[in-house]
């Protein structure tokens, strides 16, 4: 009806073992048609149109659901080494390990464990620790301990290490991360 708002939504058929990423434009049809003024009735005949929204953009963190532990470090070690993945990476781009690690909780859009995103003043590492579930069937427990530090040439760098879901996962988020 004239004057109204609706909302509208977009969905997505996803293959359970892949997370695309990216953005996609986004355009609405629609038909609009005169309303009979005594009866309140569209009319058959209308006039097509079209209106550009704004962009589906698409992210990992669209794929991570926040998750609360009780206890990081248990669940850590439970999960063990043989589902690890590790690797370590210069930040460049990042003036202070505070960028670097707002921007590593932001990408991945887990939930942090203790607080552990505020990098304490003057410090030359901080690790912070971060919980998800990533979006398979069923859904996977990830854990992160993302430690930022100054190499020897002054570079934020950092240390990633992934714990939790299959290899292809942990690969796929570490690479993604980094691009």
């Amino acid at each position: 009806k004239s004057g109204e708002s609706k909302s509208a939504y977009v969905t997505f058929a996803k293959d359970p073992d892949s997370f695309l990423t990216g953005s996609a434009a986004c355009v609405l049809c629609f038909t609009m048609k005169e309303v009979d003024k005594d009866t309140g009735e569209p009319e058959e005949d209308g006039t097509e149109d079209e209106y550009q929204l704004e962009e589906v953009v698409l992210n990992i963190c669209d794929f991570i659901e926040p998750y609360e532990v009780a206890n990081f470090h248990k669940d850590w070690d439970d999960i063990g080494e043989l589902e690890q993945h590790a690797d370590t990476f210069a930040l460049s781009a990042f003036k202070n390990l505070q960028a670097a690690a707002d921007e590593i909780v932001g990408f991945l859009g887990m939930e942090e464990h203790n607080n552990t995103k505020t990098v304490p003043a003057k410090s030359k590492q901080h690790t912070v620790l971060l919980v998800g579930r990533i979006c398979t069937e069923p859904a996977a427990k990830l854990l992160v301990k993302a430690k930022v530090f100054y190499s020897t040439d002054n570079v934020v760098t950092l240390e990633f290490t992934i714990r939790g879901g299959d290899e292809n996962i942990r690969l796929f988020l570490t690479q993604e991360l980094v691009s």
